[in-house]
C-alpha cells in the first residue's frame, strides 16, 4: 500500500527459516527477479523483524535476514557486522553465492557460548499479534518514507 509519499505493509511470511545453532536466517526468494530490489530488501528485514518481536522463541536470538535473487549479478551492498544488535543488516545472495552468504552471515553471528536453539520447540513457540505488556492485541505496521 503506498500514499502521499509513504509506504506501509503488514507482513505475511517469510519463504524459509534455517535455525543454525543459535542463529535464525530468514530468507526471502525472489525467483522472477533480475536483481535486488529496495522492496525485496525492506519484506525480508522486516519479516526479521516481526519474528524478533512476536515470535517468542526468538527473543534474544541473532536473526540475520537474506534476499535470495537466483538470477542477480553478485552484489556485496551490504555486509554483516557484529553488533548487538538482535537483527543484521540484510544480506543478498544468487544461486551462485547463497552457499557462501549463509556461510559468512553464521560465522559472523554465531557463538559457540548461546545455547542452540531448539527447532521443536522454535516451531511450537507463540506468535504474540502484541508484545505489549497489556496484552491488548495492536496491528504493526511499519511506516517507511520515500524521498522524492
Amino acid at each position: 500500500m503506498s500514499g502521499r509519499g509513504l509506504t506501509y505493509w503488514v507482513s505475511a511470511s517469510v519463504d524459509a527459516v534455517v535455525l543454525a545453532h543459535d542463529v535464525i536466517l530468514c530468507i526471502e526468494f525472489k525467483t522472477e527477479d533480475k536483481a535486488h530490489s529496495l522492496l525485496a530488501r525492506r519484506q525480508v528485514e522486516d519479516y526479521a523483524l516481526d519474528l524478533r518481536d512476536f515470535r517468542e522463541a526468538s527473543r534474544g536470538g541473532r536473526l540475520a535476514p537474506i534476499v535470495v535473487v537466483p538470477k542477480a549479478p553478485r552484489s556485496r551492498l551490504a555486509s554483516t557486522e557484529d553488533s548487538t544488535d538482535p537483527v543484521a543488516s540484510v544480506r543478498l545472495a544468487n544461486a551462485a553465492d547463497l552457499s557462501e552468504v549463509v556461510a559468512e552471515v553464521f560465522e559472523c553471528l554465531h557463538c559457540e557460548n548461546r545455547d542452540p536453539i531448539n527447532a521443536e520447540k522454535w516451531d511450537k513457540s507463540p506468535y504474540h499479534e502484541s508484545n505489549i505488556k497489556s496484552g491488548q492485541p495492536c496491528l504493526a505496521v511499519r511506516i517507511r518514507w520515500r524521498n522524492r
